[in-house]
């Protein structure tokens, strides 16, 4: 790899490392809003946003870039809001820190999800990142030495399990379509799909003020439709191992700013669960590589 690509390398982790800080920072900020507005109109708001942004920089594309399938996109936009709208109602049961690190957890169950693709078992280093972060898991819903399994637990849990579902989605698709329409198709049909369900499955609440709209601009702006633009532009450029550990970083991000700026109280538990769960996207991730490496000497 040349000067240039390892520039390129370097400016793609940094942009990709601040993804995945703005996504933990919002974790605080969606958990406050959901006092103010009801979770499925929270999310078509926020969708919508984020498609308004999306649909001048598609009709930006060349024609090529404008067109494409339908139907990969909305599949791929039904596990995304499958995904957001688990995350946000365990929102409401559960603390941003803890919501964080078990949404974490998308990343390892990704090699579960694809057994039935590919018909083979994940490699042992695999299982042992799954061990370490279900051990992980315990730890960060015991409570005062009991093992408090919440409905807000479950919801994140699906949470993580739907956004598995959306990489495998991702990975299977984006290659064969033009990014920006593949993109902005996800986010169009996660919009239409949050606005039927804040109709039709919830009783709609929004008492507008400064925090609620800062918080519907800043997921809908930056969280959705500029962390979608940037993981679209930069993703090429690095791999996927370090994709993975650059966004293993969201949990610390959302612990450090529910910590710091809010008063979150975090125990030993939550510091060797979240520990736990981060050596275990670790392992799974870095493991198949090293034994490989260790293989070919």
């Amino acid at each position: 790899m040349g000067n240039n690509g390892k520039l390129r390398s370097y400016q793609a982790d940094l942009s990709l490392l601040a993804v995945s800080a703005v996504w933990g920072v919002s974790f605080t900020m969606v958990k406050q809003s959901l006092g103010n507005a009801s979770p499925m109109l929270f999310l078509a708001i926020r969708f919508l946003i984020a498609a308004a942004v999306l649909l001048p920089w598609l009709f930006a594309a060349p024609p090529q870039g404008r067109r494409g399938r339908l139907l990969p996109g909305v599949l791929v936009g039904c596990f995304l809001f499958a995904g957001y709208a688990f995350q946000t109602l365990g929102l409401q049961r559960v603390t941003p820190t803890n919501s964080a690190f078990v949404t974490a957890l998308s990343v390892i169950l990704v090699p579960l999800c694809v057994i039935p693709i590919r018909r083979r078992l994940p490699a042992g280093a695999t299982w042992f990142g799954v061990g370490l972060a279900t051990v992980g898991l315990y730890f960060l819903l015991l409570d005062a030495g009991q093992f408090q399994f919440s409905p807000g637990d479950l919801l994140t849990l699906c949470c993580a399990l739907m956004f598995a579902l959306h990489i495998v989605a991702i990975d299977r698709f984006a290659r064969r379509e033009p990014l920006r329409h593949f993109a902005t198709v996800q986010i169009v049909t996660a919009a239409i799909l949050a606005a039927g369900a804040a109709l039709f499955l919830e009783t709609p609440v929004f008492h507008a003020g400064a925090g609620l709209l800062f918080a519907l601009g800043f997921t809908g702006i930056f969280c959705t439709a500029g962390a979608f633009a940037v993981q679209t532009s930069m993703q090429r450029y690095t791999t996927p191992t370090r994709v993975a550990i650059v966004y293993a970083t969201e949990p610390i991000f959302a612990a450090m700013v529910s910590y710091f700026f809010h008063g979150e109280s975090l125990g030993w538990r939550d510091f060797l669960g979240g520990g736990l769960i981060l050596a275990g996207i670790l392992a799974a991730e870095l493991g198949p590589g090293i034994m490989k490496g260790k293989a070919r000497r």
